[in-house]
């Protein structure tokens, strides 16, 4: 009975839907005030003052003014959770990853990342970015903000109904922050480790990153 009283809906595009969505949150917020105000506001207004709140009748608009609000604010919360299409709750998200939560099951190797390489960048203590962007065809935009640098990438995504999760896959080249300095430093204390068989001293500045949406 409970499952059935809080269920929420799905947040799927309906691709078959001829109805194009074109309310903002203008549009939406006029539609809830002409809900809230009705007739009575103009019939009863006479009776109150005439019957009840006498010369107080402002104060009593006033009183009345909060509670409307406050189950304004109750029916918004009521109808946000019922849910939105893909594009609408994706789109703008936030993200922050602190560079001090590195882990390549290696301490040293996670201790020589983020002290030679992000702690030599600009305002190193977290990567974020920003969802710009989400389509149907399983791609979208995404920028992020790393060495004092934003950039725009490309990512493909894919959506996981039992977890409930979006994951979002790109790949970056460091060198597009400006991080060639950054770089050269990590290689210089993991020269060892860079180093193969033939002798030549490799660092691959492309990097697979994935970020991962609650909904």
């Amino acid at each position: 009975m409970l499952e059935q009283l809080f269920r929420k809906k799905d947040i799927v595009d309906d691709k078959n839907t001829q109805l194009k969505r074109c309310l903002n949150a203008f549009d939406l917020t006029l539609l809830g005030i002409g809900c809230i105000i009705g007739t009575g506001i103009f019939v009863l207004t006479g009776i109150v003052a005439a019957t009840h709140s006498g010369p107080a009748i402002i104060i009593s608009f006033l009183i009345a003014g909060i509670a409307c609000a406050f189950a304004a604010l109750s029916y918004a919360e009521l109808s946000s959770s019922i849910g939105t299409n893909l594009s609408t709750a994706i789109s703008g998200v936030t993200f922050k990853i602190p560079v001090a939560s590195t882990s390549t099951n290696d301490e040293v190797r996670d201790y020589k990342i983020v002290n030679s390489f992000f702690n030599t960048m600009v305002d190193t203590d977290s990567i974020s970015g920003k969802i710009l962007s989400i389509d149907e065809n399983g791609s979208g935009k995404l920028v992020i903000n790393m060495n004092g640098q934003e950039v725009e990438k490309q990512y493909k995504w894919e959506m996981d109904q039992t977890n409930k999760e979006i994951y979002l896959k790109t790949s970056i080249d460091v060198l597009n922050w400006g991080a060639q300095s950054s770089l050269d430093a990590l290689n210089e204390v993991c020269l060892e480790q860079h180093t193969g068989p033939d002798g030549k001293n490799v660092l691959w500045p492309n990097v697979d990153i994935t970020v991962i949406v609650d909904l």
